[in-house]
């Protein structure tokens, strides 16, 4: 059970602990409502910047709808997070939202509760399965799904896509493909025990049914997320392929790998060094800040600007759950409510020369690299220290980040709202992910390393 928590948290790595307390009561419309108007209040008393992709009109119209639709009596945890979910993801950021029902997910897993058996992305133009965990083999990585229970396969994403937050279509269909088709089906159409399956086989549409598999011993003890990244350093001909693991836990262990990871390096004297941040989360600068100090030349930033707004939410938060003795801290509590304000981190120092890593640095990254790791590889390459290699991330690099979470007072649903602004080292704000140096397209239909692979490849030939 530990795996599945820790694969349904990986990517958003600052969900409050408290959000998995299991809660099963049911709630009353009036509750709802109120908690409605408290998350409605705090969108815009706590985000750094709420009305940065949508109007303060559109925002209150999107209110008024959420509260028309609550109409039950009662309602459970699962519902009220399906109605509220959609306001919250209204802000269009993607570290903004009302999370996932982790709890009743984990609960409904393990007692035997059963899911749609395939994964599906959006891929050049249509839906394509990349997964098939039912019996029917016919269905292949690559096949065309066409529809669901008779409903076109773009009207059940988009319904998927209304509870997802993100900044553009390209981050909420990669957040989509990291929860998955099963999870997100399960929590906005609900448990049942068959299908049927539009799907296009050898040219031509079939329908076939297809029956619901086992959450646990069918899905998620048999699959890898997305999300991914662990620690392991390996060694070809000519590079150190390491992959940090994400910039959360344990610093003290963090540091200790990434030590004898370099110690490692520095021996094997190659000319590459390839730093994969693919399928990484993300998480914390201090941990990408020393990851960096084996390549950085000179002291450096993670970032050109950091700005922060204080609010009697975000205070309370702190000092509920954090030491507020620290300068950072002292920052915050200094600040009026409501008040944004800059906030300069120290340059960090290189490891010394005889400990950095001085040859070729090639950095993978892919639709998947998040926050921090979307951050870090951005200032790579804003230094000048690195190539980046892959997809373009779904993630922007100057982005509203640096979350912190609350329980809505009546149903306990968790919230992360983005109480910061983070630019890159360049300064550039633009609306785009880190773009690859060398851009290498990943095939998601072939388990293969395509990236690494092809990377590995480029580097056996000579350097211009």
């Amino acid at each position: 059970m530990k795996r599945i928590i820790h694969q349904i948290l990986l990517l958003w790595i600052l969900v409050p602990l408290f959000s998995l307390a299991q809660n099963s009561n049911n709630f009353t419309r009036e509750a709802v409502l109120a908690d409605l108007d408290y998350l409605y209040d705090a969108l815009r008393q706590t985000h750094i910047a709420p009305f940065a992709y949508v109007s303060a009109q559109e925002l209150e119209a999107a209110y008024q709808q959420t509260r028309t639709a609550i109409t039950q009596d009662s309602l459970n945890v699962l519902e009220a997070t399906k109605l509220l979910q959609p306001f919250a993801a209204q802000l269009k950021n993607g570290h903004t939202e009302v999370v996932f029902p982790i709890p009743q997910y984990i609960e409904y897993a393990s007692q035997g509760g059963k899911l749609f058996p395939l994964e599906a992305i959006f891929h050049q133009g249509d839906y394509k399965v990349t997964a098939n965990w039912s019996e029917d083999k016919r269905i292949q990585p690559g096949t065309k799904l066409l529809s669901i229970n008779g409903e076109p396969i773009q009207d059940v994403f988009e319904k998927l896509y209304r509870q997802l937050a993100g900044e553009r279509p390209y981050y909420i269909q990669t957040k989509a493909e990291f929860f998955t088709l099963p999870r997100l089906y399960w929590q906005v159409y609900g448990p049942q025990e068959s299908f049927q399956v539009g799907v296009e086989l050898s040219g031509s549409v079939q329908e076939l049914e297809l029956s619901a598999v086992a959450a646990l011993d069918d899905f998620e003890y048999i699959r890898t997320d997305a999300v991914n990244a662990e620690m392991n350093l390996e060694f070809t001909a000519n590079a150190a392929v390491l992959n940090p693991g994400s910039f959360k836990d344990d610093l003290n262990l963090y540091k200790a790998f990434i030590d004898s990871s370099f110690v490692e390096i520095k021996k094997r004297n190659l000319p590459n060094l390839i730093i994969d941040l693919r399928g990484n989360g993300g998480g914390d600068d201090s941990f990408a800040d020393y990851l960096t100090s084996y390549i950085a030349d000179k002291p450096f930033k993670w970032c050109s600007e950091f700005k922060l707004r204080s609010s009697r939410q975000l205070k309370d938060a702190l000092a509920a759950n954090r030491d507020t003795t620290s300068a950072y801290q002292n920052a915050i509590f200094s600040k009026a409510n409501g008040e944004v304000f800059s906030y300069d981190f120290p340059k960090y120092e290189p490891k010394p020369a005889s400990r950095r890593y001085q040859g070729e640095v090639y950095v993978l990254v892919n639709r998947h690299s998040y926050s921090q790791a979307a951050v870090t590889a951005a200032q790579l390459k804003d230094y000048g220290w690195a190539t980046i290699v892959g997809e373009e991330t779904a993630e922007y690099p100057s982005l509203y980040a640096s979350v912190f979470n609350f329980s809505l007072p009546n149903t306990g649903i968790p919230v992360v709202v983005s109480k910061g602004e983070i630019v890159r080292v360049s300064g550039d704000r633009s609306a785009r992910g880190v773009l690859p140096d060398i851009e290498i397209a990943n095939n998601p239909f072939d388990s293969e390393d395509q990236q690494l692979k092809k990377l590995l490849q480029i580097l056996k030939q000579p350097l211009d």
